[in-house]
């Protein structure tokens, strides 16, 4: 748990983070933290780091930053605001 927030990082939480913008030669990194309480569980946080851009990483940031490849989330934010998508089930539920 990260002190007395109610949320902690997954063991997988490598896999749970995107690239958010660039500031310099640095790359701000948000990391989704899970609740660790089920009770505020459709909470989300995220944990901010603005890190040194690797040179292995520094094309392919620059290109999504100007948007020619991918994007950053920063952009999406602004891009996909307004937009949603919507799970609709219907049919026999098992055991009904």
């Amino acid at each position: 748990m990260l002190g007395s927030s109610g949320f902690q990082l997954s063991p997988d939480f490598l896999t749970r983070l995107s690239f958010h913008h660039l500031e310099g030669k640095r790359v701000a990194v948000r990391i989704s933290l899970s609740s660790a309480s089920t009770a505020t569980q459709s909470e989300h946080q995220q944990l901010g780091l603005l890190l040194p851009i690797p040179d292995s990483l520094s094309i392919r940031l620059r290109l999504a930053e100007s948007r020619r490849e991918g994007f950053l989330m920063s952009y999406a934010e602004r891009a996909f605001k307004e937009k949603s998508t919507t799970f609709t089930y219907s049919g026999n539920v098992a055991g009904r």
